[in-house]
């Protein structure tokens, strides 16, 4: 699978097209069943929350354009099996793209309550700042630790210390509510 996949070490998004996630799901169990190298569980894991993606590069100004596909996480076992991935998670790079696989999975989830609300939802442009202060305040980190020793508290914690930074930030009272939803 790698070395079609992959080229230099680096995975090719367009050839893993095609490709069911419940294969990777299954490889990623095969390798904690049968210890596998670390790195091929992380290059597992980069497959995996790849394809929890659809990439379109038809963008006018020639951005990238993504989706999030939350429907790929119901085939894999839905989100406590994206946990238990994080829960693994070795390198910060796993932990950093299963954190926002989570992140957009309940932005997902705000935006269809506020759809059946009759509200407006939130845009990748409307979340990109509150993502970055995520990053920044090494959310990722933080919540693996919560999510693999059961610390209480932590999620709070981080919403507290978000919304004291976007306190300052001009798009305060649409981000908060994000964070208080």
């Amino acid at each position: 699978l790698f070395y079609f996949v992959c080229d230099g070490g680096k995975i090719i998004r367009s050839r893993l097209g095609g490709l069911d996630i419940r294969v990777i799901k299954t490889l990623l169990e095969i390798s904690v069943e049968h210890s596998w190298a670390k790195v091929v569980h992380s290059k597992l894991i980069c497959m995996l929350t790849n394809m929890l993606y659809q990439v379109s590069d038809g963008a006018p100004n020639g951005a990238i354009d993504t989706h999030f596909l939350p429907d790929q996480i119901d085939r894999v076992g839905g989100v406590d099996y994206i946990c238990l991935e994080y829960s693994r998670a070795n390198s910060r790079e796993e932990k950093r793209d299963l954190f926002f696989v989570l992140f957009d999975y309940v932005l997902h989830q705000i935006n269809e309550t506020f759809l059946a609300g009759g509200l407006s939802t939130y845009t990748y442009d409307d979340a990109q700042p509150l993502a970055s202060l995520l990053a920044c305040a090494d959310a990722p980190e933080a919540f693996y630790i919560s999510v693999k020793h059961g610390v209480e508290g932590v999620g709070d914690m981080l919403r507290k210390a978000i919304s004291s930074a976007l306190s300052q930030s001009t798009e305060y009272e649409q981000l908060n509510v994000v964070l208080c939803f």
